[in-house]
This record gives structure tokens, sequence and C-alpha cells, in this order.
């Protein structure tokens, strides 16, 4: 295990510990809420990916995702829901080189309509688009691109679990990306494990311009997470070990993830 590995994880369990002790009221249904990408509630993701095993020399690529979730309300009837999200990532090139800085940047908007009734079901879908932000030519296409993105979310009693999907065209045809983001998390709402919550996630990505063989990059793991409220700020907190079930030659072979979400609730 890398040394930085290590690092990460005794932040987590200093956080914690600090959070066993904090105390929480609303930041309870927030917590909660937050899981579903497209609530009624400002959010700020911040996820960060060590993808390990990457080339014939096992190297690792970092990505943080900064992806603030900002709904907006339209009308009684509809809200829009928008989600940047700003890849900024160290990758290595070839046995020992590095790229690191900005990717391109992907924005994501969700039309939701307001139920007359409660309901467990959430929807929504929208324009996405993809921004030529990288700051290097190896950390991103640099190509404008657009497309359709869409969310679909059960959420009643401790479960919240749903699948988002987009779709996308980036300019000249160089590329055709898919992704499809299915999620499940179960909430202890009492005894010991009151405040924390077990995820199931993936993320399936294809290229349709790429050849069958170096098409997918798919990952799928399971890990804990816990509601909390640190210095006053509600957040979540959760982590992620991941294998690659598929990915192309010389792609990574497993993934850890660490992801703190402040929330702002009204």
């Amino acid at each position: 295990m890398s040394q930085r590995l290590l690092s990460v994880t005794r932040l987590i369990i200093c956080l914690w510990a600090s959070a066993a002790v904090s105390h929480c009221s609303a930041e309870d249904s927030a917590g909660k809420q937050s899981q579903n990408p497209i609530a009624d509630l400002v959010t700020l993701p911040i996820q960060n990916n060590w993808n390990f095993g990457n080339g014939p020399d096992d190297r690792t690529q970092f990505v943080s995702l900064v992806q603030p979730v900002i709904p907006l309300k339209l009308s009684d009837h509809w809200n829009l829901i928008t989600r940047p999200i700003m890849p900024f990532v160290n990758s290595p090139i070839g046995t020992s080189d590095v790229s690191h800085g900005l990717g391109d940047m992907q924005w994501q908007n969700f039309f939701v309509p307001i139920p007359e009734e409660p309901s467990s079901w959430t929807y929504g879908a929208g324009p996405s688009f993809i921004l030529p932000t990288a700051s290097d030519e190896t950390l991103g296409l640099q190509r404008w691109g657009a497309g359709v993105s869409g969310v679909a979310v059960y959420s009643k009693g401790p479960v919240v679990g749903g699948a988002l999907i987009n779709q996308n065209y980036v300019e000249d045809g160089v590329s055709k990306p898919f992704l499809l983001q299915p999620f499940f998390n179960y909430n202890f709402e009492e005894g010991l494990l009151n405040k924390c919550f077990i995820s199931a996630s993936g993320e399936f990505q294809a290229d349709w311009e790429k050849s069958e063989e170096d098409r997918w990059l798919n990952v799928f793991g399971v890990g804990p997470g816990r509601i909390m409220s640190l210095m006053g700020q509600p957040m979540t907190m959760s982590t992620r070990f991941a294998p690659y079930l598929t990915a192309p030659e010389g792609g990574p072979k497993w993934q850890f993830r660490f992801q703190v979400n402040l929330l702002f609730p009204k």
C-alpha cells in the first residue's frame, strides 16, 4: 500500500473520530438528501480518486472532481439542477513523466418536475456540455462537446438509489463518450451505526468511436460513509474500494476513492 494511501486512511480515521462527538440535527436529513444528485439542496462534493496499476510499471493516476450542485427554482412546477464538474488530474506518462493540471470540464443540467404530492421517485433530464478547458493536450480532448443527461432516483426510508446516464458527442467526430452511474445507499438510522451509511456505486464508461477492445472502462465497488458536522459545517464523508471490471490495455486495475460532500441546507 502506498504511503499516500496510508496518509489518506489516517486522515479518514481522525475525521471520523472527531465527528463521533459532533451534534447533528437537520444535518441528518440533509445528509441523506445529498445522496440524491437532483435534490433541492446546495452541495459541494469533492471526489478524490486514486487509480492504481496503470501501464506496465503499475503507476498511479490521481483525479480530483470538484462538482458543485446548484438547484434553481424555475417555477412552482420545475427546478433546474445544474452541476459543473471540474477535474484536476495528476496522470503518469510513460515510465517516469507526469502530466498535471485541469482536464476538460463537463456541465450537466437536469430539469426536475416538482411533484404535487410527495413521491419516492425523482426524475430529471437536460442538456450536458463538454468544455475544452484542459490545461494540457494529454489531459483532455480540447474540443467542444454536447449531449444529454438523465437521472432517476428512488428514496424511501433508509434507501436512496438510482442511476445517472450521460451521452455526449464531441465536435469533428473524435469521440462519443457514454457514462452510466448506478448507485445504492443504505442509511443506518439508529444504534451504534447511526448516521452511517453503506454505498455501492459504479461508473460504466464507453467511447463508441474506439474499437471494442479499448471501448469500455468499468469500475464498481462498495464503501462506508458517515453523515457528520465538523466545526459547524454539515457534510458527508465516504470511501470506496473498487476493482476495474473492464479497462483498455494499460488501463488501471483498481481504485480507491475518498469523497467529502459539503452541505448547505436552507
